[in-house]
């Protein structure tokens, strides 16, 4: 029997009246299809996913590091610096008097916080005034690195919930409807670290304190998505699809097969652009002009696919991962970052 492609929600201004991004990320969740969510890091970014349709947005941490700080997804955004982008990301959708007005929702990476409970707090209420619909806070150390690098190091199961009671508490002083408040997601690393059981403790008790949507990091199995998933029963996954990294080419359809409600890829807009960029730019230093003028058939395309199973380690090795890692052999004498 042949497989029915994944059903993603659409919305338009008709359909709804929500007035808020989580407003409308609540409502497109329950279905029936999967919310897709392409990682978006810039204002162009951002356009050309709504322009190709996409009705949610993911403010990717590594795509939002690499754009605006040139450097590797290694803890070195701010919650400025994320609130600022994703800010850009929200001000894409369509508000002229010539176009439709909808709502275009923008999830976005908030690390671990950005520091202990009381700045947690403030991260929620900061990203909430923004207009974000949805962030996601994880149970690392704040010396973080991107989940599908090696030698992650983790907060004690106790912090981490710390963390989410915190953003709970933030969550529920706001001064909006319940619908109208940023949607809390727990994401745990614990997965390459202790293991899949330690992993789903610490996503059941995140759950208990009030997240309303989990994500378990590195996923590599389809088994081991099925298991966590029934493990935690009615409460929403969201599934982390990163080209070259640990977990598997999994496609729109997959997700949905497999019972996630929320689908991010991240790496869809920043690995494409960025050979992009290179080739146009090697083609203007060998030629005299770039790809975006050149004439010459032969010359002016460019081969913007290719699932590199290294292809997220190089991206951040053009980011400058490498030149990281030699700084903290230097001054840490490899007590740091490890082998990432």
């Amino acid at each position: 029997m042949a497989t029915q492609p994944a059903t993603t929600t659409t919305t338009t201004a008709a359909q709804s009246t929500t007035t808020t991004g989580a407003a409308e990320l609540r409502r497109q969740l329950p279905g029936p299809g999967i919310v897709v969510a392409p990682g978006v890091y810039d204002g162009i970014s951002a356009r050309m996913a709504i322009k190709a349709g996409h009705t949610a947005l993911y403010q990717t941490g590594a795509g939002t590091s690499a754009s605006r700080l040139a450097r590797a997804d290694l803890g070195f955004l701010s919650m400025a610096d994320i609130v600022s982008a994703a800010g850009v990301s929200i001000m894409a959708s369509p508000a002229s008097p010539s176009s439709t007005r909808r709502i275009v929702p923008v999830i976005a990476d908030a690390d671990v916080g950005f520091g202990g409970a009381p700045q947690v707090a403030r991260t929620v209420q900061e990203y909430h005034r923004a207009g974000i619909a949805a962030l996601h806070i994880e149970d690392q150390v704040a010396s973080k690195r991107c989940g599908h690098l090696d030698s992650k190091q983790l907060v004690s199961k106790q912090d981490f919930i710390a963390r989410i009671k915190a953003a709970k508490y933030a969550q529920d002083q706001l001064a909006c409807a319940p619908a109208d408040r940023i949607l809390l997601i727990a994401r745990t690393d614990a997965l390459g670290v202790l293991g899949l059981d330690d992993a789903l403790d610490r996503l059941r008790a995140a759950r208990d304190a009030g997240a309303e949507m989990g994500f378990l990091e590195g996923i590599q199995t389809d088994q081991q998505a099925r298991t966590a998933i029934e493990a935690l029963g009615d409460w929403p996954l969201l599934a982390n699809c990163v080209t070259g990294g640990k977990s598997p080419l999994w496609t729109a359809t997959d997700v949905q097969r497999l019972g996630f409600r929320l689908a991010i890829f991240p790496c869809a807009g920043i690995f494409p652009a960025a050979k992009a960029l290179l080739a146009s730019y090697a083609h203007l230093a060998d030629r005299g002009i770039g790809i975006e003028a050149s004439t010459d058939p032969a010359t002016s395309s460019v081969d913007l696919g290719g699932a590199d199973p290294r292809g997220l380690r190089n991206f951040f090795a053009d980011m400058g991962l490498d030149d990281e890692v030699a700084i903290d052999l230097l001054a840490a004498e490899g007590a740091g970052l490890g082998s990432v």
